[in-house]
């Protein structure tokens, strides 16, 4: 059923996943669909290069905390922009311990962000498989009514 703005897939989002996410909902178009399929695919590969960075730092001696400030930054920016609140909650643990050069701290927020990361890249996946089923059963339906 269309909502009240006409997009045809209303389904629930993930609930570690804002209403940020809901303005990429899929209205009824196969091609927008494939769009959040690649902007989510691109999320989750450079989050994911991102955090195998920071996880590298603390394997070192001594920990680049600039740097590691840096890419913790970038994932917040990227995971505000697609919603993953847990992703942006876990990265203001690296952040803080990357400010106070604490290097326990810092692999445990770290490996506390890869956890987030984890279940909210596989929350995305699952909606993300839903939501191209429900697709492609509207699409069936249409071409018998036709």
């Amino acid at each position: 059923m269309p909502d009240n703005d006409g997009r045809k897939f209303s389904g629930e989002i993930p609930s570690d996943v804002d209403y940020q996410f809901d303005k990429f909902k899929v209205y009824q178009s196969v091609e927008k669909a494939d769009e959040l399929v690649k902007q989510v695919e691109l999320y989750c590969r450079e989050v994911d290069r991102e955090i195998s960075e920071l996880e590298s730092y603390s394997k070192l001696a001594k920990i680049n905390f600039v740097e590691a400030t840096k890419i913790a930054r970038s994932i917040k920016a990227r995971s505000i922009w697609m919603g993953a609140q847990n992703v942006t909650k876990a990265t203001f643990f690296v952040i803080d311990a990357c400010l106070g050069f604490h290097e326990e701290s810092y692999s445990s927020a770290v490996d506390g962000l890869r956890n987030d990361f984890n279940g909210t890249k596989r929350k995305f996946d699952t909606y993300l498989k839903m939501m191209l089923e429900v697709i492609e059963k509207e699409n069936q339906q249409k071409e018998r009514k036709e």
